[in-house]
């Protein structure tokens, strides 16, 4: 078999139109599943790696005559269920199959003894098309792991949900290997997971046959409520595709010291921003400036007493986004701005909650947040500019749709 290869697919150009999966061709493809016969298979999947009638691809796979699924493996927030906590190992209920969590401080990929009885490894994940979100790291590091071991990898497509559009700073070499900033990849990268697999591949010149099963229906200007799909929560804070556009727009404002909107239902994830350290009066005029930035986002003052995570129980005050148009909205010009009023309010109260590492790591450069304090937000907006321009050329012959 070719190292690489994609099913050839002719790709709608309307909205609202019915995207179908990569998991859904998959499963029609008698070639393939011919080719698989035999091969020993292992999958790297999570909650949302389901079918559009919601069957999951473990079941699927497990109960097809064709597919022999050996082993699984699971990134952040776990396998069937939804979890902040490390993944550990365990046995799947419903296969009795083995799984084995990649995400745990000793372990972000499959050994290499994990592989030793595996032949193809197939991979299906819902990313959110930032670049801090993991499950693209967990992809690529397990890419790499199946390049030693040489075996095969074959990625089921899914949309980026907030699109294909690219916007932010690029990461530059000391910067990109980090879990939340890995490889080469603009803050919003918008790629889909197998169009980040052909980057991966060449980024970090991988040899082992891999194989691409793309979307049919989905383009470039679609975000999730545009493809008529129902939406399934990646990870706990992620419930609803506004969840998802929040956090492209402001998630990078959770490495600072504030609360996002985490908690026992996770419905104002990402909608709310405070602090026990923001006052009544403050929150106010916290939420005038902040409306002033566009016409396509707007927010009021709001309180609340988080019920889980940062602050739990102390009462916050901040703001909430209440209405926004994400697609005209620039997602990073308008997160560095957000923090800059934040910084020029509050000064020396609001700060990362870790090392300065991290946020360079959000950001993508090192220089990012000292920029922002000082004010130099054109400076970062050019500079963001520039390098885009230079990454959607790099992409080019990668891209899929």
């Amino acid at each position: 078999m070719m190292k690489f290869s994609i099913l050839l697919i002719i790709v709608s150009g309307f909205l609202h139109a019915k995207v179908k999966l990569g998991i859904d061709r998959f499963f029609e493809q008698p070639q393939l599943l011919n080719y698989l016969e035999n091969k020993r298979i292992a999958i790297l999947a999570h909650h949302a790696s389901v079918n559009t009638q919601g069957e999951h691809l473990i079941d699927l796979a497990f109960n097809h005559p064709q597919i022999h699924v050996v082993k699984l493996f699971t990134p952040e927030h776990g396998l069937r269920d939804l979890s902040d906590d490390w993944i550990e190992d365990g046995i799947d209920e419903k296969t009795s199959l083995p799984y084995y969590g990649l995400y745990k401080p000793e372990r972000r990929a499959p050994s290499q003894k994990m592989l030793e009885d595996i032949d193809v490894i197939i991979i299906d994940l819902q990313d959110v098309g930032m670049r801090f979100y993991t499950f693209a790291t967990t992809m690529a590091l397990t890419m790499k792991a199946a390049n030693e071991a040489q075996v095969q990898v074959i990625i089921l497509d899914r949309p980026n949900p907030i699109g294909g559009f690219v916007q932010g700073l690029t990461l530059k070499n000391n910067l990109t290997k980090h879990f939340i900033s890995y490889g080469k990849l603009p803050t919003r990268h918008g790629l889909t997971m197998a169009e980040l697999a052909r980057f991966y591949y060449r980024e970090f010149n991988l040899s082992m046959p891999y194989f691409l099963v793309p979307m049919e229906g989905w383009s470039r200007k679609m975000i999730w409520e545009e493809t008529a799909l129902k939406w399934n929560t990646p990870s706990p804070a992620l419930i609803s595709p506004e969840n998802s556009y929040l956090y492209a727009l402001l998630g990078p404002l959770e490495s600072f010291n504030l609360a996002v909107g985490r908690g026992i239902d996770n419905s104002e994830a990402f909608f709310i921003y405070g602090a026990p350290w923001i006052s009544l009066s403050e929150s106010q005029e916290l939420a005038q400036k902040l409306n002033k930035l566009s016409s396509f986002i707007k927010f009021s003052a709001y309180s609340w007493k988080p019920t889980r995570s940062r602050y739990q129980g102390e009462t916050c005050y901040g703001v909430k986004v209440v209405h926004f148009e994400f697609k005209k909205i620039h997602s990073f010009q308008l997160l560095v701005k957000v923090l800059h009023i934040f910084q020029e309010m509050f000064q020396e109260r609001f700060e990362p909650t870790v090392k300065n590492e991290w946020t360079h790591r959000y950001f993508g450069h090192k220089k990012a947040w000292q920029w922002i304090q000082e004010g130099k937000l054109t400076k970062i907006i050019n500079k963001a500019q520039r390098q885009t321009k230079r990454f959607k050329s790099y992409i080019q012959g990668l891209l899929l749709y």
